[in-house]
């Protein structure tokens, strides 16, 4: 897999996804009142999160395919990452 520059709007749209989404179960978690402890958790481990998520996404090809013509393929590709 080649490293494209049209790949860059849909990485950050990614990250910024997979940020929200941990921000907004940690505040249903604790019901919109983050203890200190747990935001150094959270701190502490987004970017290993989204390392590891873009990263998965990344290698299993999913910037790769065109998504125009998406079939059950990609989305089980989709699924597995």
């Amino acid at each position: 897999m080649k490293f494209k520059i049209h790949h860059i709007p849909q990485i950050l749209t990614d990250i910024v996804l997979v940020t929200a989404a941990l921000l907004l179960a940690f505040l249903i978690r604790f019901e919109a009142s983050i203890p200190a402890a747990d935001w150094d958790i959270l701190r502490g481990t987004i970017l290993a999160i989204i390392i590891v998520k873009i990263g998965t996404f990344y290698l299993s090809g999913l910037y790769e395919r065109m998504w125009r013509y998406v079939s059950m393929k990609e989305l089980n590709t989709l699924l597995r990452a």
